[in-house]
């Protein structure tokens, strides 16, 4: 029986991706068994796994090769770029990544700089999916532009490599070349990552001055004049420097330091940490 035009299309993309993604150099060679890209391998993905997938292999792209994204970084730029957030939450943004690692879309490795997180890359397979999926959003936008989902990341951006053409995607007008297609960054992780820096070094320095005090994340949000949800991701990127603990079950959390984090604020020329000694 003679297949249909689109399924002729779905195959010849599936094909196209993974002979681009067999041929880059230093990948691992697999056999077609474990390469097969099916129509069902795209168009079962979530609007929300499909970012995800996105995000991983932005980061990717822009990280240095020794150190690829952690999870916090993955849920930091989610929220940052998408334009529905209602359904995004840390536990679901790890949920989803399992998910994606399960379908051999991502794979992980715990982190040298964090032994308590994970850092996170596409799988020669994830990049496959999106390239295909680039190239049937590009179709789906010049034919029907009014049926694109707004709410969710394009796949890529829509160059290829050799294409001096660059396509913007109403997040950011600037792209960054990759064998598997184009990659939309964004300044704002990054912002947010430096300012997550900052506030978890100005906690570390108060608890250290103020010597065996703890203090809530609402008092410390209050007391570094900013969000509950920036302290924790404060928190969370500084995870060596913090403990969090219930002094009582009806009270908040509180942050005490760790050793770790005592011993850095002790090498801080900017911290008096003697006044405390």
């Amino acid at each position: 029986m003679e297949k249909s035009g689109h399924e002729q299309l779905t195959t010849a993309e599936g094909t196209s991706c993974l002979e681009r993604g067999a041929s880059q150099p230093g990948d691992d060679r697999t056999s077609p068994a474990e390469n097969e890209l099916s129509a069902r391998d795209v168009c079962d993905l979530t609007a929300t796994q499909r970012d995800v997938l996105t995000v991983v292999a932005t980061l990717t792209r822009l990280s240095d090769e020794s150190s690829p994204p952690l999870g916090c970084d993955i849920y930091d730029r989610l929220t940052a770029i998408r334009a529905d957030t209602s359904e995004i939450n840390r536990s679901y943004t790890y949920q989803t990544l399992r998910w994606l690692e399960n379908h051999d879309l991502v794979e992980s490795s715990p982190s040298e700089s964090d032994g308590r997180a994970n850092e996170y890359q596409p799988t020669n397979r994830g990049m496959a999916v999106l390239d295909a999926l680039a190239t049937r959003y590009s179709q789906v936008a010049t034919a029907r532009p009014g049926s694109i989902d707004n709410t969710s990341l394009p796949p890529f951006s829509l160059g290829r490599p050799g294409d001096d053409s660059e396509s913007g995607n109403g997040h950011t007008g600037q792209t960054m070349r990759s064998d598997g297609g184009s990659v939309t960054p964004s300044s704002a992780p990054m912002v947010r990552s430096t300012r997550a820096y900052g506030v978890a070094k100005s906690l570390r320095n108060h608890l250290a001055t103020t010597d065996g005090e703890t203090i809530t994340l609402p008092d410390a949000a209050d007391l570094l004049t900013t969000t509950h949800r920036m302290c924790t991701d404060a928190i969370d990127a500084r995870s060596e420097w913090f403990d969090l603990t219930h002094v009582d079950a009806d009270q908040p959390t509180c942050i005490v330091l760790t050793e770790a984090g005592i011993e850095a604020a002790s090498d801080d020329p900017y911290c008096d940490f003697t006044s405390c000694l």
